[in-house]
Order: structure tokens, then C-alpha cells, then sequence
């Protein structure tokens, strides 16, 4: 194992401050590309109640919990999104929000949303590339429209 050398005090010191103004230049570069991403155009995702961006859907709470389904009716999805509102209530009183997000058109998100009297808003990325941006669009709403 190649361990560093012992050094003196001031040696270790002055070798320190070097990294110290590295580390400082570092932040400062990693600030300015998190400033540049803010300034990114947005894409809004379709709701029940029209047109919403992203921070539309932080409703007012300062944390947002986005839960990703593959399309309604999901097994998987559905099962996980019964217990949703028993907690949500929480989360929103916790300064929580959350919401539901599939790449289906909102007319039939809201219709199931409906029919399983969900109370979590249930929002499309159909138009848009959210789910792109966070790594979850395998499938496309055409593609299990045809069975595929």
C-alpha cells in the first residue's frame, strides 16, 4: 500500500492551502454549472388541469416525490399507488408533495385516476422528456398501444 509521506507541520500546511484552492475552484465551477442548469428552458407535463411545469407540481411544498408508473392499469404500479393517499396527506403537511407521472395521454391517466378514486395527481410526459431526463422511458405509449 503506497501511503502519503510524513511530512512537516508546515509542509503539510502549505500542501493544504494548495488543495484548499483547488477544492474552492472546483465549487466555484461546480456553482456555475448548476447556475447554467437552471437557466435550461422547460418542458411542461400535461395535468387534469392543464399545461404544469415542474415546479407547478411542487403544489407549494419546498420537496416533491415523483413516482414513475409504465402505464395505467400496471399491476405493479396500480398495487403500489393504492396505499399512495393513505400517506400523502402526510408528506403534504411535512412539506411534501407528490404526484404520479406516466407517458400516456392525461385524458386516460385522469380517467383512471378517476375510476380508482386515487387522490395523488396523476400527470403525462407523453409530450415532453421527463422521463428521459430521469432514465425511465423504456417504452412509449404507441408501443402498448399495439401490444408490444
Amino acid at each position: 500500500m503506497n501511503l502519503p509521506p510524513i511530512v512537516s507541520p508546515s509542509e503539510w500546511n502549505a500542501a493544504r492551502e494548495e488543495l484548499l484552492t483547488k477544492e474552492k475552484e472546483a465549487t466555484r465551477a461546480r456553482d456555475a454549472l448548476a447556475a447554467e442548469r437552471r437557466r435550461l428552458p422547460r418542458v411542461d407535463v400535461d395535468t387534469a388541469d392543464g399545461p404544469a411545469s415542474l415546479p407547478d407540481l411542487f403544489r407549494g411544498r419546498s420537496q416533491l416525490i415523483v413516482q414513475h408508473h409504465m402505464f395505467p392499469g400496471c399491476p405493479s404500479c396500480a398495487s403500489m399507488a393504492d396505499g399512495f393517499d393513505g400517506f400523502a396527506i402526510h408528506l403534504f403537511h411535512h412539506d411534501v408533495a407528490m404526484v404520479k407521472v406516466s407517458r400516456y395521454p392525461i385524458d386516460e391517466l385522469t380517467a383512471y385516476n378517476e375510476r380508482m378514486r386515487w387522490k395523488v395527481p396523476y400527470v403525462s410526459s407523453m409530450d415532453s422528456d421527463f422521463n428521459y431526463d430521469f432514465g425511465v422511458a423504456y417504452h412509449t405509449y404507441s408501443a402498448y398501444a399495439r401490444g408490444t
